[in-house]
């Protein structure tokens, strides 16, 4: 059987300067988790991360933790569809491909959303109408009727450039600049 392991960067350097680097707890966050994989002997196949500063180095700490004589982590692959992605533009597609959606015009704050696809299929198939709770500071709550759904976001500050993925929505007027 196949073991996916999903891991967000460690403790990003929050309030600081530059956001995209991990904190010294962050790092050290990253060499426990490696440590953790280790004791129990899970090895990987294959390695997949964004291209920021706080994924490298999330996953140079895992690589040093994880670490025996006989096993080191593979080499990494690379994408930065695996980055943040900006709200305002995700938005922006959302409401081009649910026009009748009320979604307000802006947002009390600007943020970073994780998985555009997951945001975007999440509201889709769940809600129609739905309320949009900014009122958590890491975390936007939607809501309708009965229905809950958190989705995690970052600073926009640490968003550093559109995706490189392609994206494919039905309108061609959707664009990411």
């Amino acid at each position: 059987m196949t073991d996916i392991y999903l891991v967000r960067h460690g403790q990003a350097s929050f309030g600081k300067a530059n956001y995209d680097k991990l904190s010294e707890l962050g790092g050290q966050q990253a060499i426990w988790l490696g440590d953790y994989f280790k004791h129990r002997n899970v090895e990987f196949d294959a390695v997949f991360s964004g291209d920021m500063v706080r994924h490298h180095e999330t996953k140079e700490g895992i690589a040093s933790g994880i670490a025996t004589e006989d096993y080191t982590l593979p080499e990494v692959t690379v994408n930065s569809a695996l980055n943040e992605f900006n709200f305002q533009a995700v938005a922006t597609a959302y409401l081009t491909r649910y026009p009748e959606a009320k979604v307000p015009e802006e947002f009390p704050k600007d943020f970073g959303i994780y998985d555009l696809n997951q945001f975007l299929n999440a509201i889709s198939s769940l809600h129609v109408n739905p309320e949009l709770d900014f009122s958590n500071n890491e975390y936007l709550m939607i809501r309708e009727g009965k229905k809950r759904n958190r989705f995690f976001f970052a600073d926009p500050n640490v968003i550093v450039s559109p995706p490189e993925k392609s994206i494919s929505l039905p309108s061609e007027d959707v664009c990411f600049e």
